[in-house]
This record gives C-alpha cells, sequence and structure tokens, in this order.
C-alpha cells in the first residue's frame, strides 16, 4: 500500500496489503475514517471496526473481544484488506454480517444491495437498525436470514448518509452500545465494561449517552450512544474552566462539573488525573440527589478500580 495524499484517502477504493510488506500498527494508524479493517493469517482473521479513525470494536475469528488489539497487533504474517464507508462501495457478500455491525455502531442511513447466484436482494438500515429486507419474495427476518447465509455474492452500498453527532439520541437498549478503543493500555477492560452497566443501572433511560475520554487528547476509550465530537468539546471546556479558575486566583476543579442544559438535559462531568468521564442525563427522569449521591459515587469507584488493573 503506497503512502496516500489527502486526496487519494477520499477516493472510493478498498486497500489489500501483505503485513509483512506493512505492520499492522502501521495500517491503524493510517486510517482515519469509518472502516472495516480485515486481517486473515493462516489460523486467524479478525475484523476491526473505526468510527472515524478510532477503533469502536474488534472481532477475533467468531467472538468479539476489544482486548485482542494488543495480541493482532503482533502478528506478523498474512494480508488486510480495508475500504472507507462513507462512499458508496461494493464488497464482498461474506463482510455482509460486519458491515451490519459498522451500520449500527455509526448509527447509518443506507441500503444494501444484494446479489448472489442470480438472487438479488435489499436490506434497508435507518439510524444503524435493519428495518427491511427482502429477496425472492421473502421480506423481514426470514429475508435477512437467508441473505446472512449467502457465501459468494458481492454487496452494494448506496444511499448513505452518516448522521451528524448530536446529544439528542434515542434511549432504547439497543442504541446503548459499549464500545472501546485501543488507547486503554494498562487499564482493566473488565472492570471498565462493568462500571459502565453499572451506570445503565443506576441511571436507566435517564442515561441519553455516557462517554470516557483521555485528557491528554480528547479521544474516547469507552462509551454508551458514542460522542467522540462532544467528547473533544467537553475536554477543551475542562481546560478552560481550570485555566480561568487558576488565573482568577480561585481554588482549582476538584471531582466534578454540572450543567443544567435547556430541553431537561444536565451534563455531568467527572474528572480524574489523565481521564474524564461525561454523562448526558435526562433530567425529568431521575432526580439529582440519585445522580449525585449514588450514581457519580459508583461511577467513580468503579473507574478507579479499572485503573488498578
Amino acid at each position: 500500500m503506497q503512502k496516500k495524499t489527502k486526496e487519494k484517502k477520499e477516493e472510493n477504493k478498498r486497500f489489500y496489503g501483505n503485513i509483512k510488506e506493512i505492520s499492522i500498527p502501521t495500517v491503524i494508524d493510517y486510517i482515519q475514517f469509518s472502516c472495516i479493517l480485515h486481517i486473515k493469517t493462516e489460523q486467524n482473521e479478525a475484523a476491526l471496526f473505526f468510527n472515524e479513525g478510532k477503533l469502536s470494536n474488534l472481532r477475533i475469528n467468531d467472538k468479539f473481544n476489544i482486548s485482542s488489539i494488543d495480541e493482532i497487533k503482533k502478528w506478523d504474517s498474512g494480508i488486510f484488506t480495508f475500504c472507507d464507508w462513507e462512499h458508496d462501495i461494493e464488497t464482498e457478500i461474506k463482510y455482509l454480517k460486519d458491515i451490519l455491525h459498522l451500520a449500527e455502531i455509526l448509527k447509518s442511513d443506507c441500503e444494501l444491495e444484494i446479489n448472489s447466484a442470480g438472487h438479488k436482494g435489499r436490506i434497508r438500515i435507518s439510524d444503524g437498525k435493519v428495518t427491511n429486507s427482502e429477496i425472492n419474495n421473502k421480506t423481514g427476518t426470514i429475508a435477512l436470514k437467508e441473505m446472512l447465509n449467502f457465501i459468494e455474492g458481492s454487496i452494494t452500498k448506496n444511499l448513505f448518509e452518516k448522521k451528524s453527532v448530536n446529544f439528542h439520541l434515542s434511549t432504547e437498549d439497543n442504541n446503548n452500545q459499549l464500545i472501546t478503543n485501543n488507547k486503554i493500555d494498562t487499564m482493566n477492560v473488565k472492570k471498565l465494561n462493568a462500571s459502565m452497566d453499572a451506570l445503565k443501572e443506576d441511571l436507566e433511560d435517564a442515561l441519553i449517552a455516557s462517554v470516557i475520554w483521555t485528557t491528554a487528547d480528547g479521544q474516547s476509550i469507552a462509551a454508551i450512544n458514542p460522542q467522540p465530537k462532544a467528547a473533544a468539546l467537553f475536554n477543551q471546556v475542562t481546560g478552560s474552566i481550570s485555566k480561568t479558575l487558576s488565573n482568577s486566583g480561585f481554588p482549582g476543579l476538584n471531582k466534578y462539573y454540572l450543567l443544567d442544559l435547556e430541553q431537561n438535559t444536565m451534563i455531568l462531568i467527572l474528572v480524574f488525573k489523565d481521564h474524564q468521564w461525561g454523562m448526558l442525563v435526562d433530567s425529568s427522569k431521575i432526580q439529582l440527589g440519585l445522580l449525585l449521591n449514588v450514581a457519580m459515587p459508583n461511577a467513580f469507584a468503579g473507574f478507579e478500580d479499572a485503573l488498578k488493573g
């Protein structure tokens, strides 16, 4: 894979490469867009799911396990392929399950055209969810299962329109997807996931979104309803608040700050040494005392436990 200019990166292309010629860490560093990176060796196969260049999930063989990223980075033979899914593109039918998973992560609106041995079908996706499937006079779940069983054929993706990031996301359970990326380092991933699950239990349907990010670069390391732009924004807000307090001679920012916004919305930012945890909450569905005296202390305890490894 040759080095590409910015213009080349924006072209509608699928890239192939040999791991012996280009290491997997190099390939990962190259990716600055939403895509699926497929890697195949003699013994293993993996799919890495990227949301605007950030690793959001990882499948190794038949299991999703984000903590396997360090193992995959050590693979020194095999081939890789990836394509930019922000453009209309055609790819192999064998990637259908992974495409549906990436569409869910991105909350995409698109239509997939399926072609296999003379059979033609369509899968309509709205906000990342399959809303309609049809093939061979079959519709719904029956049609989708039939297409997922195809071994040979192609997928053409079109009508793609990635939704802009905003705060007001659905609170349905199937939207509350926990994601992590490859910047976790020594953090205990299981404990981090557990702390996110505990927050969901404490806040229930009052929780709209939750993001943990690193203060150094504002990059998300875990999220429910991913909000990368919001994480970057509030990372700057925290920095501005800290700087203003320091320059004004006030005591410094301590463990958290709370913003009461319009439309029954509150934002709670927990501040750790090298990380921050932002929560977007529907204030009409929870008492402030429960948020500050139950959910917040539990979140602090869970995250600090995950930091210990």
